[in-house]
């Protein structure tokens, strides 16, 4: 689904609950906010909103905004079903290790980590 999105516009909510979605920035860039604080910003052609899918909550872990004039992006939608599938090994195995990364990164920099779940 491709969407062209203006200023300030909310792309994920902090605690909403998993719409089975994540997305790819096209263009513009996008302001991440945990508790109302700005924790870091999500540029062009990167993934975002993965995390919800690895985490025990199964809720948005930040919220993304648009922080430029206008943003495209384009959003996916798979449920955890059909990502846990062999069919989409290579994409969850993908979507994984960035969510790793990003919760190294946010541990490391003092930020409260988010409990992520294990995949065996």
């Amino acid at each position: 689904d491709h969407q062209i999105l203006n200023h300030g516009a909310v792309i994920y909510a902090e605690n909403a609950p998993l719409d089975h979605t994540f997305c790819l920035l096209l263009s513009g860039d996008l302001i991440v906010e945990k508790a109302g604080a700005i924790i870091g910003g999500i540029f062009e052609r990167e993934v975002f909103g993965e995390m919800a899918y690895f985490t025990n909550q199964r809720a948005r872990t930040a919220t993304v905004r648009v922080g430029s004039e206008r943003a495209v992006i384009l959003k996916f939608r798979l449920s955890p079903g059909e990502l846990a599938s062999a069919r989409f090994a290579a994409l969850r195995e993908c979507l994984a290790r960035q969510t790793w990364d990003r919760f190294v990164n946010t541990s490391q920099n003092g930020e409260e980590g988010t409990e992520l779940m294990t995949t065996e």
